[in-house]
């Protein structure tokens, strides 16, 4: 039998070769594709601190009423002055990937912190933690709350358009058979209509319902800021502990804590700090949110002797050796030797992933227990974040938040 050979054409070699081309375009505009999704739209620096990447490069202009081609900068001399500016991202300085805004922002000194406090808050309406039943005088079961259509998470803010500020006064409110309830679901404000049940326990009437109106515990101090006299403190929301909602602060303090015990951290198992609150109020609580609390420093004993520093803008982070400041060991606020291992700048509240690595502190706790939530990151003599989180089965590891995202925060305290 005859063999044929199939003769390859410059005809087929084009057409392969146009495939490999159009195969490698799609990959490379995928791959830009997804570079420009990493990319913020805003960007945040410090006169001088823009150093030009080989790979990426920034271009900008300054935003002004007249904008020529002769405002366009570039290299390391440019973002030299505080200002807003408009600014692309390009690959190999020439291939655009993004705009973007850059704020040129004067630099930040504030006083760190480190010190332990305790925490009172109560919260903005009566919150919904569990749904139950009423049984009534002949032993039958009733689910007013269910029926109605409360659910778990949902916050009581008026009961018969009486506002509500505790438990208290809702067990005193539900005292008929209807009640008209006014709830805020997340963002969304509804009225209920609930026929309450009279329990055969103590002949009260009742609407099945588990409910919380405040939080309390320990935590610590990032920052002060002498400008406006506002602190930010753990570095993560107070949440309720059987909804995972978070609170919302309708007042707040915080309170002079002194560590009495130390419940050392082991795999699976987390430790904490235990406090015994003082009698004097250092501050107040406005703000509750995923990156931490907030609000004015009344008492400035606790950061008596702590001398400014200026805060490191988090895309200069790096992996590599760093410090906590905390008084867990003790009433004085110590230095201890972490480890930042890895940096996500584009991460709101788990911006960092860090190490405790000083063996006092390893000793004493076994690493981050609960209770050092806020505790300051310095790198190279700069503020840069706070304690958050603890790894359950390594407390040795935890997250960090940037000190930039928390002090975003306090601006927006009224």
């Amino acid at each position: 039998m005859r063999k044929f050979k199939k003769k390859l054409t410059f005809a087929h070699v084009c057409n392969v070769s146009i495939c490999c081309l159009t195969v490698f375009i799609t990959a490379l505009n995928v791959s830009l594709g997804a570079v420009s999704v990493c990319i913020p739209d805003s960007i945040n620096l410090h006169p001088g601190e823009y150093t030009s990447d080989t790979l990426l490069s920034l271009s900008a202009i300054k935003q002004s009423s007249a904008v020529t081609s002769a405002d366009v900068s570039y290299g390391d001399a440019m973002f030299s002055e505080p200002g807003q500016y408009f600014g692309t991202i390009q690959l190999l300085g020439r291939i655009p990937l993004k705009n973007v805004s850059v704020n040129v922002l004067p630099k930040i000194s504030v006083i760190p912190g480190g010190n332990t406090i305790g925490i009172k808050m109560f919260t903005d309406g009566i919150l919904t933690v569990g749904i139950s039943y009423v049984i009534d005088k002949n032993g039958v079961k009733h689910t007013p709350a269910k029926d109605a259509g409360l659910k778990e998470g949902d916050r009581i803010i008026a009961i018969n358009n009486v506002p509500l500020s505790t438990t208290e006064q809702m067990g005193q409110l539900i005292n008929s058979e209807t009640v008209n309830l006014e709830i805020r679901r997340e963002d969304e404000t509804l009225n209920l209509e609930i026929k309450a049940v009279k329990s055969g326990e103590d002949n009260e009437y009742k609407i099945g319902a588990w409910i919380r109106d405040s939080s309390a515990g320990v935590g610590t101090v990032t920052f002060y800021d002498p400008e406006n006299g506002r602190y930010a403190a753990l570095g993560h929301a107070i949440k309720d502990i059987d909804t995972d909602t978070v609170l919302q602060v309708a007042n707040g303090s915080i309170i002079d804590c002194n560590i009495e015990s130390v419940k050392k951290g082991e795999k699976g198992t987390p430790g904490e700090l235990r406090g015994v609150f003082g009698s004097t109020t250092i501050g107040s609580i406005v703000k509750n949110c995923e990156l931490g609390i907030y609000g004015e420093l009344r008492d400035l004993s606790c950061i008596q002797g702590c001398e400014p520093m200026e805060i490191m803008p988090k895309h200069e982070v790096k992996t590599g050796a760093a410090q906590i400041l905390s008084n867990a060991v003790g009433n004085k606020i110590e230095s201890y030797n972490i480890e930042i291992q890895k940096v996500s700048p584009f991460s709101s509240n788990k911006g960092m992933i860090i190490k405790i690595t000083d063996p006092a502190l390893l000793e004493k706790t076994g690493g981050i227990v609960q209770g050092m939530s806020g505790s300051p990151i310095i790198q190279d003599g700069k503020l840069v974040g706070a304690v958050t989180h603890v790894f359950v089965n390594d407390p040795t590891r935890g997250y960090g938040v940037f000190i930039e995202n928390m002090l975003t925060e306090t601006d927006t305290i009224q």
